[in-house]
């Protein structure tokens, strides 16, 4: 992308906000209710950032209304005690702000819970809109809530930018035509590359200084 871009897209977690303790707890909480062996925090991070997590897929059809409710129940008690705000952050969302960017949240988190977060941060200033999971709706890497995004900021996808640290914003991005920013975290430069990241920073505010000539 070569001007100014016209909306942005940004994932939550691992992007903007650390929020995998309760992530992970809830995690383990439902893999021991089932037997099954505990996962480590990398591989439930990397499970995230790939859209892998399927209860049904995991835990079988017949158990995944239980698993879902095990797994919400201890997440959704603690959610809103363990954010952490990465490095940057604010900043970026702080520029995108005073040059008058429209930013659209877009997360595979449940749509309630990331409107939660958003607010206990105080950052729903920050945000035109706020895309999460929803019944009936895909999630990334499926095109659908970004390019509905598009429909509420009234910009073509290959006018934006779409932030995140996880495989599925690469590949949701590439999808649209929306130029991908990958954050190197979970996920290497080349894994972020080759699900479609055309530009691979190491944080938040490598990223604010590669868009620091935009006004």
């Amino acid at each position: 992308m070569n001007s100014t871009p016209k909306g942005i897209f940004i994932d939550f977690d691992g992007t903007l906000i650390n929020a995998f303790e309760a992530i992970i707890l809830a995690w383990q909480e439902t893999l021991s209710f089932f037997g099954h062996e505990l996962y480590s925090g990398e591989k439930i991070r990397r499970m995230t950032g790939k859209n892998d997590t399927s209860f049904a897929g995991i835990f079988g059809q017949e158990n995944e209304k239980k698993a879902r409710q095990i797994f919400y129940d201890t997440h959704d008690k603690v959610h809103l005690k363990h954010l952490q705000i990465l490095e940057g952050a604010e900043e970026l969302l702080l520029g995108f702000k005073q040059k008058n960017i429209p930013v659209v949240l877009l997360t595979n988190k449940v749509e309630s819970c990331a409107v939660q977060q958003v607010s206990h941060l105080g950052w729903q200033h920050y945000f035109d809109h706020i895309i999460g999971a929803v019944p009936h709706r895909p999630s990334k890497p499926d095109p659908t809530g970004l390019l509905l995004g598009c429909q509420h900021i009234q910009q073509q996808a290959q006018n934006c930018l779409m932030i995140g640290d996880g495989l599925n914003d690469m590949q949701v991005a590439k999808h649209t035509g929306c130029t991908a920013i990958g954050i190197c975290a979970d996920f290497n430069a080349q894994e972020l590359k080759e699900a479609g990241a055309t530009h691979c920073f190491n944080n938040l505010n490598e990223v604010h200084t590669w868009l620091n000539p935009i006004n």
